[in-house]
This record gives structure tokens, sequence and C-alpha cells, in this order.
């Protein structure tokens, strides 16, 4: 935007179905293309991304140590 680039030709079809780059879903390979990212560094600020990765960093962590009642329920008899 700051730079005045074209955007490209809008996207059509199903999103979902197409082989286009996608944006990926998995936590911690996000958050180390964050960490890695110069851009978010000047667009947001260090302290900001730093702050941000922090917060989602222990978030992952709690969420790996939790137990899902599926996991409760399924592997409860060979507690």
């Amino acid at each position: 935007i700051d730079r005045g680039l074209p955007c490209g030709p809008p996207a059509v079809g199903d999103l979902e179905r197409e082989d286009g780059p996608r944006i990926t879903d998995e936590w911690p390979v996000a958050l180390r293309a964050l960490a890695a990212s110069r851009w978010a560094e000047r667009a947001l600020g260090a302290e900001l991304v730093a702050a941000y990765l922090a917060v989602k960093r222990a978030e992952l962590r709690r969420y790996q140590r939790h137990v899902s009642d599926f996991d409760r329920t399924e592997y409860r008899a060979y507690l």
C-alpha cells in the first residue's frame, strides 16, 4: 500500500479448494513465521510483536498440556 503496488486480480472460485499459497494452520509454524517477520516488526513494533508472541507461546504450551474429554474417555482404562 505504501509503495502503491498493484494488488493483482481478485480471487475467484472456491478458495478452500484452490492450490494457491496458503496461510499455515499449524500454530508453532505461524509463531515462528511471525517471529522471523521483519515486516511485522516494522508495522506493529518490536515490543508488540514480542509481547504477542510471548502470550501465544504460553497459550500453546497450555493447549499442548490439555487432555481432552475424548482422551479421558478413550484411555481411562489404561490409567
